[in-house]
């Protein structure tokens, strides 16, 4: 099971008995990558005086299939980026 926390910079009120549309936008849209749309069901609210965080439970979606192969993208850029700073960390301690 997947989920998400989203962080709205108001005050906010939350049907918790509603599914929610809630569109992504990679941030690699950029370079490619095109926004998609996962269903949510909210399971958590935090409210702050200026601000509101909810917690959503991720249901099967029209963008479940591009949510996991964004997940991938982002795994492999990691996987890169560690492999470049311990190249540097070799490189740099001789």
């Amino acid at each position: 099971m997947f989920g998400c926390r989203i962080k709205f910079p108001v005050q906010c009120t939350v049907d918790m008995e509603s599914e929610s549309e809630l569109t992504v936008i990679p941030s690699a849209h950029k370079q490619g990558g095109q926004p998609f749309v996962l269903i949510g069901q909210p399971t958590w609210v935090k409210e702050e005086t200026d601000s509101c965080e909810v917690g959503f439970k991720l249901l099967h979606s029209p963008g479940s299939r591009q949510l996991s192969e964004y997940i991938q993208k982002l795994a492999l850029a990691a996987a890169e980026y560690d492999e470049e700073e311990e190249m540097l960390n070799r490189c740099s301690s001789r």
